[in-house]
């Protein structure tokens, strides 16, 4: 509800206008460092410090040499390109080699003291995205020759960590491969199921060892290792090989103090193609952005990244471990998005505790198989009743939908309109905004009306077979007549067959071949306004399908004015008088214009953006302007949303009571006065 104040003496408007909330919303970022997911490429300078302690144990200790084999460090690989890599140490050593992709620093007759050893690398790093472009199916077949060829036996095996022989990792990952026969589809399962079902745990880091991928499981928690530990046991459980990948990445969440961390995530081998990445703490899958830094690849992630040896008698040695440091020194192009984003809302102007549907249309922009992970963020008088991160797939030239269902607070102060903004932030930290209204007046929704528009897993099952678009008006005059005309695309791999579609009593039957489009056209007519659903059903022996429509059927606009007046005043008392617009129809009014009329006064009020709900103006006045009767009249009008004009008026009497005869005078001036201008 807005509230206008005018006061006559003063000549002084004060407009209370209704307030948006949450403009400050918290979408997850720290904003004390950048967004570097946005960089298909970084430039980056990485140093590695090891560093360990060589004392005494007694006097007679010695020592001849000491060795630091150090495998965790940044490699050459199609993604990342090594620009220069040095090594330094204090004490110096006697030699540094690089043997299979490890670095040994070697000391001869070493020092009892503290010893650091560096690694420096000056390296680009490439978003790692591999472009699926064709089906592989489900199971896999790898002959011997393929596994020696490519070295797959490690990426197959049962170890300490990945217990992939547990009888429960083995049920999970089959019941979340079923039904599916491709590699991409049951791989995005796999990861997405554990990023969404395992909580971030950092107390798992006080482990005494690591933690098995059997436990993870049992106890729904862990951090990077742990999560990907699960995904690489269930992916080798079903005969996918997948290996460890170790490294460093960067983050903005408010979780770390410090941008860049060691991290660890997953490559699948797909056969034809090669390794394609998955990280299932980050949500990536089939890629992982340009921040990723790997530097080893193993079956198992406690597998060593430095292993310190010596020679010597009565030796006490103390290894402090590995210190990062990772500095940016140039940036890549900005990041395309890998599909075309539309952001909705199902209502746009919803009650106070009514439910309602944010939902994110994807579409391919590339011919690539591909996923996508989106959040959500909304004020917190709005509640997310599903889950803020969501993951989907998109199929190579196809169309996915990613729904969140939300709940607007039912205790919000009547008499408002409340403007609620929110976010779809995608994985390259791009942002689409847009927002809803809610006031104590509009259409309510109930939880199942608004799940009706959300489509089950039967449903999603039938659009792999057909592709539909729908074109139609949103919004529609009640008893007019509008067109729905619906392209059904067949996208199987042979004909389907007796194919019946039908919406109210229209209904066609028919056959479509491979890749073949048919039309199917109907129309809308309807009597009540409000929002409305439209079905349509595709159903033959294979499948059945539903698809609902949102369709908001409007009425013409319609005002009244309630005035709230006193009837008789004093001559020279001030009064107060206050209109209250009333919307009266389902549709909203546009550019209000109120006119009221006292006396030798106008005064106008004008309401240009949608009229949904209440408005109340207050008017203070001095009677010493008005007659003995007067008229008070209020004239008023809008528009439709076709710009049909519309108007209404209403008059109310007010008499002023004179207290002297000097007052019966000026009020008998007034009223000739008001005489004259009527002219």
């Amino acid at each position: 509800m807005k509230k206008y104040v005018f006061t006559f003496s003063l000549l002084f408007l004060i407009l209370i206008i209704p307030f948006a909330l949450a403009d400050d919303l918290d979408t997850g970022f720290r904003e004390d460092i950048e967004n570097l997911y946005q960089y298909e490429s970084l430039t980056a300078d990485v140093t590695i410090t090891g560093t360990f302690i060589l004392s005494k144990e007694k006097s007679t200790s010695r020592s001849s040499e000491i060795t630091s084999k150090v495998a965790l460090f940044p490699k050459q690989n199609f993604y990342q390109n090594i620009l220069e890599q040095t090594t330094s140490s204090n004490p110096s050593t006697t030699k540094v080699e690089n043997e299979n992709n490890e670095l040994i620093f070697t000391w001869n007759n070493p020092s009892f003291t503290t010893y650091n050893y560096q690694v420096q690398t000056s390296l680009k790093t490439t978003e790692e995205n591999h472009r699926l472009t064709k089906d592989i199916t489900y199971p896999i077949t790898l002959t011997q020759t393929q596994i020696n060829e490519n070295n797959l036996n490690d990426y197959l095996a049962v170890t300490d960590t990945i217990d992939w022989d547990n009888t429960d990792i083995q049920a999970k990952a089959i019941e979340l491969s079923q039904g599916k026969d491709n590699l991409f589809e049951v791989s995005f399962a796999l990861a997405s199921w554990v990023e969404e079902n395992i909580n971030y745990d950092f107390t798992t880091l006080n482990a005494q060892s690591s933690i098995k991928a059997s436990k993870v499981l049992e106890s729904k928690s862990g951090v990077c290792d742990e999560m990907t530990s699960l995904f690489i046991a269930m992916a080798r459980s079903l005969g996918i090989p997948a290996k460890f990948i170790s490294g460093l990445t960067y983050t903005n969440s408010d979780l770390f103090s410090e941008p860049w961390q060691a991290h660890g995530w997953a490559e699948v081998y797909f056969p034809g193609h090669g390794w394609v990445a998955f990280d299932p703490t980050f949500g990536e899958y089939g890629y992982v952005d340009a921040t990723h830094i790997p530097m080893k690849q193993s079956s198992d992630p406690t597998d060593y990244s430095t292993l310190v040896r010596w020679l010597g008698t009565d030796i006490d040695f103390e290894d402090q471990g590995l210190d990062f440091d990772t500095q940016i020194t140039n940036y890549g192009n900005t990041r395309e998005q890998k599909y075309d984003l539309e952001a909705n809302i199902l209502s746009e102007t919803v009650q106070f505790g009514s439910y309602n549907l944010i939902s994110a249309v994807l579409e391919d922009n590339t011919g690539t198989y591909q996923a996508a992970t989106l959040e959500l963020f909304a004020p917190e008088e709005v509640e997310i009743l599903t889950r803020y991160k969501q993951s989907e797939i998109i199929r190579h030239e196809g169309q996915t939908v990613i729904y969140w269902l939300i709940k607007v607070d039912e205790n919000l102060q009547d008499g408002f309109t409340y403007t609620f903004p929110f976010v779809i932030r995608t994985e390259s930290g791009e942002l689409y905004e847009s927002s809803f209204k809610a006031t104590s007046e509009n259409q309510f929704y109930e939880k199942n009306e608004i799940e009706e528009f959300i489509p089950s897993e039967e449903t999603l099952l039938a659009l792999e077979a057909i592709d539909i678009t729908c074109d139609y008006n949103k919004q529609i005059q009640i008893n007019e007549e509008q067109p729905i005309t619906c392209q059904i695309k067949n996208i199987q791999t042979a004909t389907i067959n007796g194919l019946t579609i039908c919406h109210e009593k229209d209904c066609e039957t028919k056959d479509i071949e491979v890749d073949q489009t048919i039309s199917f056209d109907s129309t809308i007519n309807l009597e009540n306004p409000g929002w409305k659903t439209q079905t349509i059903t595709f159903e033959n022996n294979d499948f059945s399908y539903t698809a609902v429509f949102p369709v908001e059927a409007l009425d013409s606009p319609k005002l009244t004015i309630e005035i709230d007046s006193p009837n008789i005043v004093n001559f020279q008392d001030q009064f107060e008088i206050t209109l209250t617009a009333i919307q009266e129809s389902f549709a909203p009014a546009q550019h209000v214009s109120i006119d009221l009329e006292i006396g030798t006064g106008t005064y106008n009020w004008q309401i240009e953006e949608e009229f949904s709900g209440e408005e109340v103006i207050m008017l203070e006045l001095d009677s010493s302007s008005l007659a003995k009767t007067n008229t008070i009249t209020i004239n008023y009008s809008w528009e439709d949303n076709q710009g049909n004009s519309y108007q209404e008026q209403t008059k109310i009497d007010l008499n002023v009571t004179p207290n002297t005869t000097i007052d019966k005078l000026k009020m008998l001036i007034n009223k000739l006065s008001i005489w004259l201008t009527s002219f």
